[in-house]
């Protein structure tokens, strides 16, 4: 994901993120403080790996109906329930195993402006 121009507070122009995305209605993934999602080995370590973008694991945490997920109509697009993010540059590598499981925090609303900070500081070249 990319922002046009140089975002209020930034210097650097064109700032971008990569974002994997995810979702699960399953309340097996529900912690009391985060969504415990387990992810492959091959994609985990395509998150890890380090790269020049900043890279951000989006979890979208639906309502178990699916009848629920969705509403759209002219003017709008609902989706139930909430998205959360993880930094992946923090997560630890993956060392055995075919698969690891990824705290999400529930702390970590992806939020319009959730995402609009990480733009200001990737065009400050700060950390996420």
């Amino acid at each position: 994901m990319a922002a046009a121009g140089i975002p209020n507070g930034g210097f650097l122009a064109d700032p971008k993120v990569d974002l994997q995305l995810k979702a699960t209605n399953s309340v097996n993934f529900i912690r009391s403080d985060h969504v415990a999602l387990q992810i492959r080995r091959p994609q985990y370590e395509r998150l890890t790996i380090r790269s020049f973008a900043e890279k951000v694991l989006v979890v979208l945490v639906l309502p178990p109906d699916p009848a629920e997920w969705v509403t759209v109509t002219a003017e709008q697009l609902v989706l139930r329930k909430c998205a959360y993010f993880t930094v992946a540059r923090r997560l630890e590598p993956i060392t055995e195993g075919e698969s690891k499981v990824v705290p999400v925090p529930f702390s970590q609303p992806f939020t319009p402006d959730a995402l609009r900070a990480m733009m200001v500081r990737v065009s400050r070249e700060e950390p996420l």
